[in-house]
């Protein structure tokens, strides 16, 4: 095969050369009788090959191993006349960051060592002895606590979202033996989705009641910068936050001055929502 591609350099390899008069399957090799049965076969043929999503997990492994590789070629910094390292992956509390401020993959992370902790507790899960509520309440606590470490920092997308209530539904679906598509449709017996909404919004009073210059309140008062101008990108941690034309009025709604029942009010209606739309 060698000989015959170094005998014909007008050819490519990569393309598919047929003769006059034959009905040839390109990917299986297999002869058909017209162009007509050919073309019925290759419409199922079992070695077609098939191009992967750009949203795969295996081509977003792939896009970033080459962005990795990218950046140790790029300039370094020095402190104190010591070179830094340049990483594209850094984990910090828990968290793994990436350079190109991409979140999802610290998701992922957090989804796996989650998951992890869900196998462990198998015994717990498949127990003719406890009940599903208090099965449920042990999925909350020990499983959902370790998935969600850092999500004050996710962006609740789409395509986040639909891949947290996938994730959930697989897992929920153990615990009460519904089908997983029962589990990810409206009538959910755990919404991890809801329950992120809501946690995220009472962290963010939290954070607007702290004195002026904390670095999360200063975080908090960029974002709402880019709300103000129309800016915010969706899924963002004020996305359940009202909308304040200042962010003093927004401190003020927070209860900063030790009032924090309006705050709370916010809080639980958003809670309600979530239950009602569900």
């Amino acid at each position: 095969m060698a000989e015959f591609w170094a005998l014909h350099p007008e050819l490519c390899v990569e393309d598919a050369h047929e003769r006059e008069g034959e009905h040839r399957c390109e990917w299986c090799c297999e002869f058909k009788t017209s162009s007509h049965s050919l073309k019925a076969h290759k419409a199922s043929c079992s070695e077609k090959l098939r191009k992967r999503s750009q949203s795969s997990k295996t081509a977003r492994a792939a896009a970033r191993l080459k962005k990795a590789e990218k950046q140790q070629g790029m300039d370094h910094v020095k402190m104190c006349e010591k070179e830094l390292m340049n990483v594209f992956n850094f984990v910090y509390l828990g968290h793994c960051f990436q350079a190109d401020g991409d979140s999802r993959h610290g998701v992922e992370v957090r989804m796996a060592k989650a998951k992890a902790r869900f196998g462990q507790l198998h015994n717990v899960w498949r127990s003719s002895a406890l009940s599903i509520k208090l099965k449920l309440l042990l999925y909350k606590h020990a499983v959902v606590s370790v998935l969600v470490h850092a999500q004050e920092a996710w962006k609740l997308t789409r395509d986040m979202v639909a891949t947290l209530n996938g994730w959930n539904a697989r897992c929920v679906s153990v615990i009460t033996g519904r089908h997983i598509a029962e589990e990810a449709g409206r009538r959910q017996t755990f919404d991890l989705v809801s329950h992120l909404r809501v946690r995220r919004l009472r962290w963010v009073g939290h954070v607007l009641r702290m004195e002026d210059g904390r670095m999360p309140k200063e975080a908090i008062r960029a974002l709402h910068g880019k709300q103000t101008s129309g800016k915010l990108t969706a899924g963002s941690l004020l996305m359940d936050a009202p909308k304040c034309k200042s962010f003093d009025e927004l401190t003020n709604l927070s209860g900063q001055h030790g009032n924090h029942e309006e705050w709370d009010t916010l809080v639980n209606a958003l809670k309600k929502r979530e239950t009602r739309e569900r």
